[in-house]
């Protein structure tokens, strides 16, 4: 039981309690003598510093944290925050960490490397608007219950390298604006990633603007619903190869490819349009000149006519 754990962290608990465990709004009273102010749910720590805006410093290695089951929201805006210790952290039971370091604009880097996520089902905006971190190893994260990637990375503007080897999404439905605005992401290996169960791609990879090379061939679209903007403002792409892509079941693809000044190619030999609205844009601002790979009798009119005149269409 978590409120039994902490009896051995802190001296004193003043708050409200419902069926003997922490419930609402409690303050935390540290054997040091700092005071904590947070919310718990359940006798489980939520959102514990979360609007500390004028934290600058935590220290919580002696953190004991084997039984907590939440930690989502746990630093959310703590805005001025450039120095968190959590060396000691066991997130072996942990199965919410969304919104976790949410709006953290200030940490510079973030170590992270020894959690344990293979209990974790939702990392939505885990990252979001985490500005000035550039690089994150979670290599070593396993992920294989989290259906919610939703906006993960979103706004990490800063952010140029990502280690992602171990992530298994095999249960993932939501990616809707995963890497969203990841504006300096030059590199990104998403090609183990298992998609069938995903029904959102929305943004995506919307405002990648430095990353030249994707590749996606192994994602299986079969059951996704949402691809706007997916691709929208990947400046630097080239090229893109989409011939695996099912999008039977896609009803929107509003902005997928907009604003992609530096593609020549794209493959999209398998698309299907039969459900899209063909009436918003889907190639404003796209290169000029390319090859466009496609079989016309799934694509509409309505989708080929928005594309310059200088694209060559190839059959297959």
């Amino acid at each position: 039981k978590l409120h039994h754990m902490l009896h051995n962290i802190y001296k004193k608990y003043e708050g409200a309690f419902k069926n003997n465990k922490h419930e609402g709004f409690g303050r935390l009273k540290q054997l040091d003598g700092e005071t904590f102010i947070g919310e718990w749910k359940d006798g489980k720590i939520n959102g514990m510093f979360s609007g500390c805006e004028e934290l600058y410093s935590l220290d919580l290695s002696t953190f004991n944290t084997k039984n907590v089951l939440r930690m989502d929201s746990m630093f959310q805006g703590c805005t001025y925050l450039f120095i968190l210790n959590m060396s000691s952290f066991d997130t072996s039971n942990v199965q919410n960490m969304s919104r976790m370091f949410d709006r953290c604009f200030n940490f510079p880097s973030l170590n992270i490397s020894h959690f344990k996520t293979s209990s974790v089902r939702d990392m939505e905006s885990i990252f979001h608007n985490c500005r000035k971190v550039m690089t994150l190893n979670l290599s070593q994260w396993e992920t294989p219950l989290v259906t919610s990637f939703s906006g993960m990375f979103s706004g990490c503007t800063k952010l140029s390298n990502v280690s992602l080897n171990n992530f298994d999404t095999s249960n993932a439905i939501y990616m809707d604006n995963m890497f969203l605005r990841c504006l300096n992401l030059t590199y990104l290996n998403i090609r183990h990633f298992k998609t069938s169960k995903v029904v959102t791609m929305e943004n995506m990879f919307d405002g990648c603007e430095v990353l030249t090379s994707l590749d996606v061939s192994s994602f299986d679209t079969s059951n996704v619903v949402n691809m706007s903007g997916m691709f929208c403002s990947a400046f630097s792409l080239r090229s893109l190869n989409l011939s695996n892509f099912r999008t039977r079941k896609v009803e929107r693809m509003d902005y997928i490819f907009n604003h992609n000044i530096m593609l020549t190619s794209l493959d999209i030999r398998n698309f299907d349009t039969i459900n899209v609205d063909v009436k918003k844009n889907f190639f404003n601002g796209i290169n000029k000149k390319g090859k466009i790979y496609l079989n016309s009798d799934k694509i509409s009119n309505g989708i080929l006519k928005q594309l310059p005149r200088g694209w060559e269409f190839i059959e297959k």
